[in-house]
């Protein structure tokens, strides 16, 4: 009984958390989950001066993106400001 009980609660909570504030959705439910706070570039393998960074980041992304193609500038007269309409899920 108390198993589910708090299995509820935790749940109710997140789901709460969720449709509420999800900015702070990830912090509280690392909260809840009793993750560390750790550092996001702890994993970064760089050694070099901190001013000099954010070039290194830049140059990751850009080759993990290296293998597309580039894009076709006459392709960016045709595009609009507004896709939503493209992109409405019907719940049904």
């Amino acid at each position: 009984m108390a198993a589910k009980l708090k299995k509820k609660y935790f749940t109710s909570k997140v789901e709460q958390l969720h449709s509420s504030d999800p900015g702070k959705w990830w912090s509280k439910t690392k909260r809840i989950l009793k993750l560390d706070n750790t550092n996001p570039l702890a994993n970064l393998d760089y050694q070099g001066p901190q001013e000099k960074l954010p070039d290194e980041i830049n140059e990751f992304f850009t080759s993990v993106s290296a293998h597309l193609p580039k894009v076709n500038a006459d392709n960016l007269a045709n595009l609009t400001d507004d896709y939503s309409s493209e992109f409405i899920v019907d719940p049904a």
